[in-house]
């Protein structure tokens, strides 16, 4: 698992632009956040996905890579699970055996559900809102 921490940084030429990261689907998203070098070691990591904002106004955590509850667990992907965290709005009950503690599941992380279960939820609240998640979110890659 901690070899992914070696892996190489992203190029500021090989990451697109945020108006064209935006049109990604939350798997091509999670698969192509960029990788940051860890000060002046020779680790990296992967940055962390903004929290996802729905057109209903449900928000979630959604993150994938070598330090989250994702499958792979890897800084690249392409993930089939991912870990989901603190939902707005209880997710369905198909969520049950993923959550850490399902007796507060809007106070809770979720770890390797499905991403076509996350994708599914999303769907449900409208979709993302690309605007308002990607609002104050910077891509520098250092």
């Amino acid at each position: 698992m901690y070899g992914s921490l070696w892996d190489p940084t992203t190029a500021p030429d090989d990451f697109p632009s945020l108006d064209d990261f935006k049109k990604f689907s939350l798997a091509n998203m999670l698969a192509k956040m960029p990788l940051v070098r860890i000060r002046d070691s020779k680790f990296s990591y992967k940055v962390r996905m903004p929290r996802i904002i729905c057109e209903d106004g449900t928000t979630l955590s959604v993150q994938a890579s070598a330090l989250h509850y994702s499958r792979p667990r890897t800084n690249r992907g392409p993930y089939k699970a991912v870990e989901v965290g603190f939902p707005s709005v209880a997710p369905p009950l198909a969520w049950k055996k993923y959550a850490e503690d399902w007796e507060n599941p809007t106070d809770t992380v979720y770890a390797y559900i499905p991403l076509e279960l996350v994708s599914s939820y999303i769907a449900s609240h409208g979709g993302i809102n690309v605007d308002k998640t990607f609002k104050w979110f910077k891509f520098e890659l250092r």
